[in-house]
């Protein structure tokens, strides 16, 4: 078996595909793509902690972004604030006529809930009553 994972991995390294590696040697296509899966897994750099910098050891094959829970909430919450800086677009409440300021929807058009039920039954009421 050790002269076959040599054969894929010399047949790799020529630009070979694992269908084409699997006709070549004449083994099954799954054997080839589990053997070239297991040398990918086998070659993973360590990262580094996007917040502290510490080198991260990655035993998967899912990539780690952060060493810990406490360097991803820093660095989330550091970001937040800087998202929530570059919105300064101001709207007007289409019920009240209040200035408010909305970080999440473009297209906002009442500053509360409150607003927006006010408005939305206070006119169906109205045009209730003109029926």
């Amino acid at each position: 078996m050790p002269e076959i994972k040599e054969q894929i991995y010399d047949l790799r390294s020529k630009g070979y595909g694992a269908k084409k590696i699997s006709k070549e040697l004449g083994i099954s296509l799954n054997t080839v793509k589990s053997t070239l899966r297991r040398v990918a897994s086998e070659n993973t750099e360590a990262a580094h902690c996007k917040n502290c910098g510490m080198e991260i050891a990655n035993p998967s094959s899912h990539k780690k972004v952060f060493c810990c829970d406490k360097c991803r909430n820093e660095w989330w919450n550091k970001r937040r604030k800087n998202i929530e800086k570059a919105s300064d677009k101001k709207f007007v409440c289409a019920c009240c006529g209040k200035e408010f300021v909305s970080y999440s929807h473009k297209d906002q058009r009442y500053c509360s809930h409150e607003c927006y039920i006010n408005a939305r039954y206070k006119s169906k009421a109205a045009d209730d009553g003109q029926r």
